[in-house]
């Protein structure tokens, strides 16, 4: 499985009609070339009254969901979840968390359910607390989930060349990790399981205000640890001419998820052999048991711990 994410940075613009034919070739390159299956659009600026009229402008048959631009005539953001035809049956839900911002589809397949959220952060530091926040009360409960989109923060100091090298920090900190840990997801381009494909470039977004010279990895797709176990590849790829965004695209190996009632501990989790049936006993005993996946989580990690807190005494 493919799935493409791109902030493409306004599709009613005057700048975007100059371009459409080259969006067009760029897409169907893309799309028809490398057979992808779904594909995150950001900041696309379209109102609903432009979305009806637009139409489906990918090649193919495809379910889209859009949400509407915001702000001052209807000119910021919006946000877009596209799935090729073949894939509509497995959509159980789906739904906007924030317009033109957030938005998640939910898919059934033959193992389990998945998740695919698209979202487009605020700029600045104190709406994308509340940001992070507002998506965590808002995601159902799935097996897995897969996160993409236009971040507009950072985690990594790798992850920018040039300007500032601050990171995540504070409050957002501590918002953007109970997200992530309750969704389990890790982002895909420092997994050890997923490669980086020939030719990929390095990072998404290259500021044009500072002629280029600021480049940042923004533009990211995270997975849970099942998504992890899997495994794939991961590429930026260039050549759109009128966003300062690279399109970043995930391939996903075509193996089964593994869902809750069958997890696994992942492999990077090192136990001595003589302990791991009991750990695997116990993570399952807190899997069954009630509230939310984060407590299951907890309670998990506290009887572990109390374990090898028992065994480190007796010997």
């Amino acid at each position: 499985m493919r799935i493409l994410s791109w902030n493409v940075q306004g599709l009613g613009g005057s700048l975007c009609r100059r371009y459409r034919g080259r969006l067009r070739q760029d897409l169907r390159k893309c799309i028809v070339g490398g057979d992808i299956d779904m594909m995150l659009i950001q900041e696309h600026h379209l109102r609903d009254r432009r979305i009806s009229r637009y139409g489906c402008f990918l090649p193919g048959n495809w379910e889209m969901f859009w949400s509407a631009a915001y702000g001052p005539m209807a000119s910021q953001g919006g946000v877009c979840i596209a799935v090729q035809d073949k894939y509509k049956s497995w959509i159980t839900q789906k739904q906007v968390i924030i317009p033109g911002r957030a938005q998640y589809m939910v898919f059934q397949d033959e193992v389990n359910s998945w998740g695919l959220l698209n979202v487009y952060a605020p700029n600045h530091v104190s709406a994308r607390i509340k940001f992070w926040q507002d998506i965590l009360q808002a995601l159902p409960q799935v097996d897995n989930w897969c996160v993409a989109g236009d971040f507009n923060m950072l985690e990594d100091p790798a992850d920018r060349c040039g300007g500032s090298t601050l990171t995540i920090f504070g409050q957002e900190l501590a918002n953007w990790e109970r997200l992530s840990l309750s969704l389990r997801i890790s982002d895909a381009w420092h997994l050890h399981s997923f490669s980086k494909e020939r030719e990929s470039l390095s990072f998404s977004r290259s500021d044009r205000r500072l002629a280029g010279a600021n480049l940042s990895r923004i533009d990211r797709f995270y997975v849970s640890d099942s998504f992890a176990d899997k495994g794939g590849s991961i590429k930026i790829m260039s050549g759109i001419v009128f966003s300062d965004h690279a399109l970043v695209m995930v391939v996903f190996h075509e193996e089964k998820l593994v869902s809750h009632a069958s997890f696994k501990i992942p492999g990077y989790v090192l136990i001595d052999d003589m302990y791991a049936s009991d750990v695997r006993m116990l993570w399952e005993q807190a899997m069954h048991g009630e509230g939310s996946w984060p407590n299951k989580v907890t309670d998990a990690l506290q009887m572990i711990f109390a374990f090898f807190h028992g065994c480190a005494r007796e010997n």
